[in-house]
């Protein structure tokens, strides 16, 4: 999928988020945030589940105290964080009864509504990507906008049916401001795929995460024989799984890129003091320095680009192709 940089930068912006401490949100709550919103299907169930935890953090902020008591619990730094998250609301909230509008559990909270018989909960180890999705409202549609829609939803006797108003109403408002700087949504979800893919096969070699270096040909055939025969894969040829790992590799690479920007390595000879001398055999960094001489040639994909921007085999030679039509 193609974003625009406004919308590219926001999810920027996510990331830098956080104190002393550290970013508030990791780079994988990032990335799985971007596929939940850029998802219309999703964000409609995220923005309904968000609600709910609106609703929860009126009453543990104080329901009476002030306007907009939820913010406390999603401006907080440590929010991207489950377990900040459980003991913010249990220690804010009764134990669970059967009486109680809002309680924490031990793993989740419960939601009582007088026009609905079954508790609702949200899981604490949901709500830090919840609270992601709050920040990225508050940095996109804005404060005031969210404000006001929610508003309902400060309200102790709330109903159910108009939490799903409240929600329906910021779906709304998200997939309106996806319109304008967003293009149709396949693309991540193929790109939720492949990151999938991939976090598996690292974590078989022990690896907590993965980064654009293992994309690579091996990686690419692998993923296509495990998806090519499933029966509903949006990946039956191999040109489909090859063009999504590359575009997903290219999205990678760029976020390396601005990262790159953002936080410079200083070139120098005080070694000391954190600078890189790349004329120094000993530098850090010395290893990853291509010997253009020994390079064999740059990796081709196999396919050219027309003005159009469709990808095309290139042309080949008039004896090469009678080889290989000859199989």
């Amino acid at each position: 999928m193609e974003i625009d940089d406004e919308l590219r930068g926001v999810f920027w912006d996510l990331r830098q988020i956080g104190d002393a401490d550290g970013a508030k949100y990791t780079d994988r709550q990032i990335h799985r945030l971007q596929v939940r919103i850029l998802d219309a299907q999703a964000h409609e169930d995220f923005a309904f589940r968000l609600c709910q935890l609106i609703h929860g953090a009126v009453f543990a902020g104080g329901h009476n105290r002030r306007s907009q008591s939820y913010l406390e619990f999603f401006c907080d730094p440590q929010a991207g964080r489950a377990s900040w998250a459980g003991a913010y609301f249990r220690n804010r909230l009764s134990a669970d009864s059967d009486d109680a509008p809002v309680a924490a559990a031990a793993d989740r909270m419960l939601l009582r509504y007088p026009d609905r018989a079954a508790p609702v909960f949200v899981s604490y180890a949901s709500m830090p990507l919840l609270a992601a999705f709050m920040d990225f409202l508050l940095n996109t549609v804005h404060f005031d906008t969210v404000r006001d829609i929610t508003a309902p939803l400060e309200s102790p006797g709330v109903s159910y049916r108009q939490v799903q108003d409240v929600a329906n109403a910021l779906s709304r408002t998200v997939y309106a401001y996806l319109r304008e700087h967003s293009s149709p949504v396949q693309e991540i979800r193929d790109f939720d795929t492949i990151a999938r893919f991939l976090l598996k096969a690292s974590r078989r070699n022990d690896r907590d995460d993965f980064d654009a270096g293992d994309i690579d040909d091996g990686a690419i055939l692998d993923f296509w024989r495990e998806h090519s025969v499933l029966t509903d894969t949006e990946f039956r040829t191999y040109r489909k799984s090859f063009l999504g790992f590359l575009r997903f590799g290219q999205m990678m690479r760029g976020d390396d890129l601005r990262a790159g920007f953002d936080r410079p390595v200083a070139l120098g000879v005080d070694r000391m003091g954190g600078e890189w001398n790349p004329a120094d055999p000993g530098s850090p960094e010395i290893d990853m320095m291509p010997d253009r001489k020994n390079v064999a040639g740059d990796w081709q994909t196999g396919f050219d680009e027309d003005e159009d921007g469709e990808q095309r085999q290139p042309a080949q030679p008039e004896a090469e192709r009678s080889r290989i039509s000859s199989f």
